[in-house]
């Protein structure tokens, strides 16, 4: 059987009572509305140990020391407003929460709360310690804004080691309550603690559904080693593809992610998958490394598929990123084109790739372009790029990134850094059919990756594998793909689920293929092709 392999490495606060009169209102973004910022008063300075105050609420002008990278748009009459206080590093002084809720309306158009915080005295803190508060307005979220406060003995004396530069830049990532019926079940981002060796990370979540609500504090754990994990686990897997413990090492791994979960996170998917079978996730994530969609649930919600986060959930992964803006994914795409990169390869030929460049071609009228670094660029640079881009090729992931990314068929490899230069893309939906490019990395403090380098350039979604994937399956898997989301209105990530659900009792190439797969784009994506409608009428017939 041909596979997609060449060696080992080579493939595809206070809580204050709002009047009733106030609950109900409607969210911003109705009319008429006005602008506001955020108010987050704190001292720039603080001693470990002392209680200060953070002054909570809104502001009619932006203030230097809160980022914010657009003013929220609040309800011109009276609303509820909603503030959770996000302080790792800062314990609250007294009983009070750390969600805030006040009256705004024409009488105090910018409220506040005040919060009595206290800087945790600890070495392994840093030093420059970021503040997050989260606005909402009727449940939801209008936007997010932070601040950073220093924390030392004395003024310009830091504490303990020098501090660790830390931008508090970034805006919620997550899609508002405009459009109810994209809304996804549960919303959650893994984030950076301040931490000072940056091993700690921050789990907050939030749903739309009653009983489920949002955690009002940040959940921190504490992840060592998870780039040799992640590498380790890739290895592994590989080594197994056709051995008899394939499937057992499968779950040890889902049993170890899952255990690196906070159980309050499990909690809020049992009660979202109370109220949608199966329930829709958006994963914000700051790691790279730990492939969450495999890990294994406590208690499944569907017995009838694997536990894996991904067989029991519609998820659909999306990178944040806590030093510059990071835009919400799109909910809606209608895209028209389609091309299709594969090519001869001297060594290790992709027969089955090649099928299914053929296949694309024939049933959605893709262009074909070949796996070369000069087509590739050209087809994605401008505005008048294809819509989607589908990649049959080689690929490679390597921590030294000497021979990493897209292999083209003159052995050559095409970087993220490449890809990353491309000025502007039309492309918004990429199907990276190639080995081990949905692995990510730590580059100068950011998720980077094949992926994030098509994000980066415009792409709203992206589909691309973990570690080696069999050819034929892999052909099998984005025939499918295509068919279900292009013609059966199915969502990308619900395709996955689907897929993943399907490998209960399989082994060999048809359990690790399906698994390796992660999709990066909102959950309930819908994608209305409006282009190939004649040629894919007549999808019944398997040119492969």
């Amino acid at each position: 059987m041909a596979g997609r392999v060449w060696d080992f490495f080579i493939h595809r606060g206070a809580e204050h009572e709002v009047p009733d009169s106030a609950e109900g209102t409607a969210p911003a973004g109705t009319t008429p509305t006005r602008e506001a910022y955020a108010r987050l008063d704190a001292p720039q300075h603080v001693v470990p140990g002392e209680a200060f105050e953070l002054r909570v609420g809104l502001a009619p002008l932006p203030t230097p020391e809160v980022v914010q990278p657009a003013p929220f748009t609040v309800p011109t009459d009276a609303f509820a407003l909603e503030v959770s206080v996000l302080a790792h590093g800062f314990a609250v002084v007294g009983e009070d929460p750390l969600t805030l809720r006040m009256r705004a309306g024409p009488g105090d158009p910018y409220p506040y709360r005040m919060l009595r915080l206290r800087a945790v005295d600890d070495p392994s803190l840093a030093a420059e310690r970021v503040i997050t508060a989260v606005y909402a307005v009727v449940g939801s979220v209008i936007g997010v804004a932070h601040r950073t406060v220093r924390v030392g003995e004395a003024l310009g004396e830091p504490a303990g080691e020098p501090p660790r530069m830390q931008a508090a830049g970034g805006v919620w990532v997550l899609p508002e309550e405009g459009d109810a019926g994209t809304q996804p079940d549960l919303e959650i981002v893994v984030a950076p603690g301040n931490d000072g060796d940056g091993r700690q990370h921050c789990w907050l979540y939030r749903s739309p559904h009653p009983g489920v609500g949002a955690c009002d504090k940040p959940l921190v754990t504490t992840l060592d080693g998870g780039a040799d994990w992640a590498r380790s686990v890739m290895r592994g897997v590989q080594e197994r593809k056709d051995a008899y413990d394939l499937a057992h090492y499968l779950k040890g791994v889902g049993r170890e992610a899952s255990g690196a979960v906070p159980e309050e996170v499990w909690a809020a998917l049992r009660a979202a998958g109370e109220r949608s079978v199966p329930p829709s996730v958006l994963l914000a994530t700051w790691d790279p490394y730990v492939p969450w969609e495999l890990a294994l649930l406590p208690e499944p919600l569907d017995p009838a598929a694997p536990a894996h986060l991904g067989a029991q959930a519609v998820v659909g992964r999306w990178i944040y990123g806590d030093r510059q803006r990071t835009p919400a994914p799109a909910a809606h795409l209608q895209p028209r084109t389609m091309s299709v990169v594969t090519g001869d390869y001297a060594v290790s030929e992709l027969k089955e790739a090649k099928a299914e460049a053929k296949h694309l071609i024939r049933h959605y009228r893709a262009h074909p372009v070949d796996a070369t670094t000069d087509q590739v660029l050209m087809a994605l640079e401008g505005k008048r790029g294809p819509d989607i881009l589908h990649l049959a090729v080689h690929g490679k992931f390597s921590t030294e990134e000497l021979e990493d990314g897209l292999q083209m068929v003159d052995g050559t490899y095409l970087s993220r850094r490449s890809i990353s230069g491309v000025e502007a893309s039309g492309v918004r939906l990429v199907f990276l059919n190639a080995c081990q490019v949905g692995q990510g990395r730590i580059a100068l403090g950011a998720y980077a990756g094949m992926v994030p380098a098509f994000l980066g350039i415009g792409a709203q979604a992206a589909v691309a594998p973990l570690w080696n994937v069999d050819d034929k399956v892999a052909k099998n898997f984005a025939q499918g793909f295509y068919k279900a989301v292009l013609q059966g209105g199915t969502a990308p990530a619900e395709y996955l689920r689907m897929r993943r659900a399907e490998t209960l009792g399989a082994a060999g190439a048809e359990l690790s293929t399906p698994l390796a797969y992660l999709f990066f784009g909102h959950p309930r994506l819908t994608v209305q092709w409006t282009a190939g409608g004649a040629s894919a009428a007549r999808e019944g017939t398997d040119d492969a």
